[in-house]
């Protein structure tokens, strides 16, 4: 018989706890965690041979269908699910770092699954709705192209199942870059995060690829308090690599003639960043909103000066 894994996700916690004492005392499983979590719901995560489990499930649904929220059973899930729920993943090394956040507690582990299964990548962390208004997250590290891989396949089983549009696959969403922010605070203590190799499909057509996989840009993204606060990275110095460039990506050179013509006369190899001052200055000093930390700041009611 295959392991599996079940979870139920209750509106309320006395239905929660009431399913779960019931799961365990009348099916062959054992609890992974059963708790309260935000906002007031409860979740009941269990494992056990697949069809124990499945029966375990099913019995609970059935018994408290009117509090009931949301329900799975996994079979056969990957190795690396249960030390990431219980927080015990040793990782040597952080190489690319993979992040993907949910609105509910059940489609995570799903996701998480799917990712581990996709290439090779180590689940860092796979927290379940704690102390995050209901939403859950998980973290996973490995080579660029696994990272990538992996979290393309999660962001794809959200969207089928929860029928969700993936808004940005090559970017970090703000809620993304926070919770990268948070993570380091509180393993590492730290308040400054890069984060490198952006895919080319997000950077401008100066930016240099990766010349190990031109998937990718020589490029940075500095994540202060999680918030990202500068962009940078090397550009491409080579005249006939930027014509290339602009090629591949369907552009025209009308309009650059003078800045095309730099690079024809030689320019060494360079690169740089930008830093977004006011940003900055919001988040040393604790405010709210980079309007306070602005010297003229716009809105709908006020242009000038």
């Amino acid at each position: 018989m295959s392991r599996a894994i079940g979870m139920i996700e209750f509106k309320t916690t006395p239905a929660g706890i009431t399913a779960a004492d019931a799961m365990v005392k009348t099916s062959e499983v054992e609890i992974v965690e059963a708790q309260t979590v935000c906002p007031g719901k409860y979740i009941a995560i269990i494992t056990g041979d697949l069809s124990a489990v499945k029966a375990a499930v099913d019995t609970a649904v059935t018994t408290y269908e009117d509090k009931c929220i949301d329900s799975f059973v996994l079979g056969n899930p990957h190795e690396s699910i249960f030390p990431a729920i219980y927080g015990t993943t040793q990782v040597e090394e952080i190489s690319a770092l993979g992040i993907l956040e949910t609105y509910d507690a059940a489609s995570i582990i799903e996701a998480a699954d799917q990712a581990a299964k996709t290439a090779i990548v180590d689940l860092i962390e796979l927290r379940i709705a704690k102390g995050m208004c209901g939403k859950s997250y998980m973290l996973l590290t490995g080579e660029v192209s696994a990272v990538e891989a992996s979290i393309e396949r999660a962001k794809e089983l959200v969207a089928e199942k929860y029928k969700r549009k993936i808004r940005n696959p090559y970017d970090l969403e703000p809620e993304e870059e926070a919770l990268i922010g948070r993570y380091f605070k509180e393993e590492y203590d730290a308040d400054f995060v890069f984060v490198t190799h952006y895919p080319s499909k997000k950077r401008p057509f100066y930016a240099m690829d990766d010349p190990e996989d031109a998937r990718f840009t020589l490029s940075f993204d500095l994540l202060f308090k999680g918030l990202e606060i500068t962009t940078g990275g090397q550009r491409i110095h080579d005249y006939n690599m930027l014509v290339q460039k602009i090629e591949d990506r369907g552009m025209t050179q009308e309009g650059m003639e003078q800045y095309l013509d730099t690079f024809k006369h030689g320019m060494p190899p360079h690169g740089g960043l930008g830093i977004g001052l006011e940003r900055l200055t919001m988040q040393l000093i604790g405010e709210e909103n980079v309007r306070e930390t602005c010297l003229f700041p716009r809105d709908m009611n006020r242009l000038e000066p």
